[in-house]
């Protein structure tokens, strides 16, 4: 093993996390097997982001801790333990927006970033702690087991209640695929989950309202529009079951099957 230690000159060799918390005395940075398992198998598309949230309940994940801040990173001071003031690294995601990295293991830390010391902390304060800001977490960045926990993941594994796709979530139907569904001249509406690896190569949901051959474009056009500020000036009621959305119109030349699938749902107007 490397003779490197961590941010404060803390040797890796021997590690364990008795001076963080009692809680986690026994821990010996391993990545917990469920969360190992159901990430392999989101990344191999055999499983979906439910079983991940599934397998990291009650589990814990490892915060960066570092002295300074990066050439690619900030640091935000963001409490998780009231017993200790820790300072949590916030980088770039692909978008752009802010993301905490985290990881499920002292080993993953280690590969993201030598230098970081590793706090353990249970899955609950690490949501919460996203939710203050961020709105998601990158879960062991760069790696095979990468995952992304967005605003519905965290809100779930802070309140306890089942995760589900935003393209079968009941808030979604009822504040996104309603309105669109009740304009003339739509007879569908698709939802897809363009990321369903949960790596951020593609948007949360993508809704697709389908318009009838032969309709009055410019009338539908702007009904939809129309529909669509009305459903942005309403992101409160639904942010909690999807944050990445994007809302277009599709118009068929003619009648066309859509069917769905494992990452899709349509619904019909008539």
């Amino acid at each position: 093993m490397s003779g490197r230690g961590d941010s404060a000159g803390r040797p890796w060799a021997g590690r364990s996390f008795q001076h963080h918390d009692t809680a986690y005395a026994d821990d010996d940075g391993s990545a917990p097997p469920a969360f190992v398992s159901a990430a392999t198998a989101l990344a191999a598309g055999e499983a979906t982001v439910d079983a991940v949230v599934e397998a990291l309940r009650g589990s814990r994940l490892l915060v960066p801790l570092v002295a300074e801040a990066g050439d690619t990173a900030t640091v935000e001071g963001r409490t998780i333990d009231k017993s200790q003031e820790l300072s949590i690294v916030a980088v770039a995601g692909p978008d752009g927006a802010p993301i905490l990295p985290m990881t499920s293991s002292a080993e993953a830390m280690r590969a993201w970033r030598p230098d970081a010391r590793p706090v353990p902390a249970s899955i609950e304060r690490c949501a919460a702690a996203a939710l203050e800001d961020a709105g998601r977490i990158v879960v062991d960045p760069g790696s095979s087991t990468e995952v992304v926990l967005r605003r519905s993941a965290l809100v779930a594994l802070l309140t306890g209640e089942p995760w589900l796709p935003p393209h079968e979530h009941p808030v979604v139907q009822a504040e996104i695929v309603a309105p669109l569904a009740a304009l003339d001249g739509i007879e569908a509406v698709a939802l897809a989950d363009a990321d369903p690896t949960s790596r951020l190569r593609g948007r949360e949901l993508e809704v697709r309202a389908v318009a009838s051959p032969g309709v009055d474009r410019g009338a539908v056009q702007a009904a939809f529009e129309h529909a669509v500020a009305g459903i942005g000036a309403r992101r409160a009621a639904w942010q909690d079951a999807v944050t990445d959305v994007a809302i277009e119109v599709v118009w068929l030349a003619q009648p066309t099957r859509i069917a769905s699938g494992p990452h899709v749902a349509v619904y019909r107007t008539r």
